[in-house]
């Protein structure tokens, strides 16, 4: 009995001894908030992302299409104003050969025909403009690219044999054929012979080379013309860009023959790069890939 008696008074006093521990937050709520602002700031952040991306879709696709609207009206307008021009032109030969030689006819005949060839030239020009928007899209065949360089130079050499001038070949590269568009890589040849023409005040001298370069062959078109300011030789490829001299345009056009020549290159997997020193000359590098 005392034996149990103890037991008893020893279970007393450790019961007595077992302690409680509790946490108690006084700001539970505003510790749990400040734990979710970091979520609610992200999300806040993800969704003005997608507004401000779907925004920015939506005017890209109005964009595109007024463009697209733009393109087709130009085409359009153009290729009405190609059939009068065509007509003139056939109707000014039929009657310098059918009307005889007398009175100056001839002269203003003449005249008549080579304005109505200038017109022609500006059209065709904002026709290779627009289509430029479209995104080039070459046909692409097996083509020797010096015979090309020639056939553009030899069209050239009566205007610029006319103002005392020459055009110089010198064709080095071995491996001179490529896949390429004969339309467009000789138009795009022409422009850049033409620029180095009309911008040449003097006697007009172009040197046209060519050369190997890994994977392909390089094509340098060299003139001694007015040149331009080395601060604008990456501007000149821009649509509608035109080099002042003196504050005017001393030399007519529409912006558009550099900005179509890189267009076509680009479309070739090519390069082309332009450097060029005030009063001393321009130097265009076309790369084109080989075969």
């Amino acid at each position: 009995k005392k034996h149990r008696m103890e037991q008893d008074l020893y279970a007393a006093k450790t019961a007595g001894a077992e302690k409680n521990f509790a946490v108690y937050f006084p700001h539970k709520g505003s510790y749990l908030i400040s734990q979710l602002n970091i979520w609610i700031f992200s999300t806040l952040a993800l969704l003005f992302m997608m507004c401000f991306f779907a925004y920015a879709i939506v005017t890209l696709l109005r964009e595109r299409r007024f463009a697209q609207l733009k393109s087709d009206f130009i085409n359009n307008m153009t290729h009405e104003f190609k059939t009068p021009v065509t007509n003139i032109g056939i109707t000014g030969e039929i009657i310098r050969k059918k009307v005889p030689e007398m009175a100056n006819v001839g002269v203003y005949l003449d005249i008549l025909l080579k304005e109505n060839e200038k017109l022609r030239h500006k059209i065709d020009e904002v026709l290779l403009g627009s289509s430029a928007d479209y995104g080039l899209r070459p046909a692409l065949q097996r083509l020797d690219i010096h015979q090309l360089i020639s056939q553009c130079a030899e069209a050239f050499q009566l205007k610029v044999g006319e103002r005392n001038g020459k055009i110089e070949l010198a064709f080095h590269a071995n491996s001179n054929f490529i896949l390429g568009d004969r339309e467009l890589l000789t138009q795009a040849i022409n422009n850049v012979i033409d620029n180095a023409e009309k911008y040449s005040p003097r006697e007009p001298h172009i040197r046209i080379a060519t050369r190997d370069e890994r994977n392909g062959i390089g094509i340098e078109i060299i003139d001694d013309g007015v040149g331009i300011p080395p601060k604008l030789t990456v501007k000149v490829f821009e649509k509608f860009f035109r080099v002042e001299h003196g504050g005017i345009h001393n030399v007519k056009g529409f912006g558009l023959g550099l900005s179509f020549v890189k267009s076509v290159i680009r479309s070739h997997r090519g390069r082309i790069r332009l450097s060029s020193e005030l009063n001393k000359g321009t130097e265009v590098k076309i790369f084109l890939p080989a075969i």
